[in-house]
C-alpha cells in the first residue's frame, strides 16, 4: 500500500529531524491519526495500476528478419594444408568456370600458365583480405599505411600489390625483381613456407628466407619462417644434440696440494701490435705473451714474448723462474719451440 510523505513516520528517520522535535512528535510515536481506525476506514492508495487484466491477450506473431552480411574469403584458403594441392585445386575450379563460360573446354592435365594463374589468384585473395585499405589507396594515388610505406608497393597489370624497388633493369626474373607482398599472419603464407621449407630438403631460415625472397615478400618473414620451422615435426625429430664426452679423472698435479706454480701449465696467446717508441721514430711490432699457469691454484704469470722462437720461449722461462722459482713439471701442447727448448735442457 502507498503511503503519503505526510503520514509516513519513517521520513523523520531518511529524512532527519531534531531531537527536540522528536520528543513530542506524534507522528513519529503514535503513527498517523487514521492507523488507529478500522480498515475500511483508512483513506485510498492513490496509485494507480495498469489494468492488465482487461487488456488484450498477448499473441505471438512470426517474423522473418532478413540479415546481410559481407560475403567471406574463399573457404578453399583454408581447407588444405598443402601449398601444391591449393593451387591444383584453385586452378581445376578456374577451369570450370572458364568451360562454363565458353563452348570451347579444356581438358587434359594443367597447363603451368593454368597454375600460375591461379597461384596470382590465391595471392590476390590474400592481400584483399589483408592490405584493403592499401590497396584501395594506391588505386587512388594516396599514401599507404606506415608499415608498407618503405616498401613502396605498387600494383601491377594483375591488380597484384608488389615490393618496388630499383632493380627493374636488372637481369633477374620478374617475380625476383618485385616480389608479391604478404601479410605475416595467413593460413597461406604459412603453406608457402612450408612448401619451401619441405621442398628444398627442410631448409634452414635463412636458406629458406632466401629461397622465398626471390618470389614473394612476407611482413616480419624471420619471425615466421622461425615459427613454422619450429612446428616441423621432422626437423624436431632430426635436430642434432650434442653429447657432453666422459671426462676422465684429473692428474695428480691438479689434485695434490702444493706451491704455487710447483706443477705450471704454459702456452702462448696473440699476436698484438704494440708500439715500439724511439727518440725519432714510431713502430708498430708484433708482440706475444707466454702464459704460465698454476695447475694447483690456478694463479697466472704472464711475460711478453717478441717472437715464437725456442730462444724466446727460453728467455720467458729464465724470467719465470727467476720469480716464481723452479717447476717440478711444466706442461704446454707440445709446440715446436716447447719442443726445441726441451731438447736443449
Amino acid at each position: 500500500r502507498h503511503i503519503a510523505s505526510g503520514d509516513n513516520p519513517a521520513d523523520c528517520a531518511s529524512r532527519g529531524i531534531p531531537a527536540s522535535q522528536l520528543v513530542n512528535h506524534p507522528l513519529w510515536w503514535t503513527g498517523p491519526s487514521w492507523f488507529h481506525l478500522p480498515h475500511h476506514n483508512w483513506p485510498a492508495s492513490q496509485f494507480v495500476l495498469a489494468e492488465l487484466l482487461s487488456s488484450e491477450e498477448f499473441k505471438k506473431i512470426p517474423l522473418v528478419v532478413l540479415t546481410t552480411t559481407p560475403p567471406p574469403d574463399w573457404d578453399l584458403l583454408s581447407r588444405y594444408s598443402s601449398w601444391d594441392k591449393l593451387q591444383r585445386i584453385t586452378a581445376l575450379v578456374l577451369r570450370f568456370i572458364s568451360n562454363c563460360k565458353t563452348t570451347k573446354r579444356i581438358k587434359g592435365p594443367l597447363s603451368p600458365s593454368e597454375t600460375s594463374s591461379a597461384r596470382l589468384k590465391i595471392l590476390g585473395l590474400v592481400q584483399r583480405s589483408a592490405f584493403a585499405e592499401d590497396i584501395s589507396s594506391i588505386r587512388k594515388q594516396h599514401p599507404c599505411s606506415t608499415r608498407l610505406q618503405r616498401l613502396k608497393p605498387f600494383l601491377d597489370a594483375d591488380g597484384c600489390l608488389r615490393v618496388g624497388g630499383r632493380l627493374s633493369r636488372s637481369s633477374l626474373p620478374p617475380d625476383s625483381q618485385h616480389p608479391v607482398l604478404l601479410p605475416k599472419n595467413h593460413p597461406v603464407v604459412d603453406l608457402i613456407v612450408d612448401h619451401c621449407h619441405k621442398t628444398h630438403l627442410h631448409a634452414g631460415p635463412q636458406l629458406t628466407q632466401a629461397l622465398l625472397a626471390q618470389s614473394v615478400w612476407i611482413l616480419c618473414a624471420r619471425s615466421v619462417i622461425r615459427t613454422r620451422i619450429f612446428k616441423c615435426v621432422t626437423c624436431f625429430r632430426n635436430k642434432p644434440r650434442n653429447r657432453a664426452p666422459l671426462m676422465g679423472d684429473l692428474p695428480p698435479s691438479r689434485v695434490t696440494p702444493a706451491r704455487p706454480f710447483l706443477a705450471t701449465g704454459t702456452d702462448y696467446c696473440g699476436p698484438f701490435t704494440v708500439k715500439s717508441v724511439n727518440l725519432r721514430s714510431v713502430k708498430h711490432v708484433k708482440m706475444y705473451l707466454c702464459i704460465f699457469v698454476c695447475m694447483v691454484t690456478k694463479a697466472v704469470h704472464i711475460e711478453v714474448v717478441t717472437d715464437l722462437t725456442t730462444d724466446g720461449f727460453l728467455a720467458a722461462l729464465t724470467r719465470f723462474v727467476s720469480r716464481r722459482g723452479l717447476c717440478a713439471d711444466l706442461y704446454s701442447d707440445c709446440g715446436t719451440n716447447f719442443v726445441g727448448a726441451a731438447e736443449r735442457r
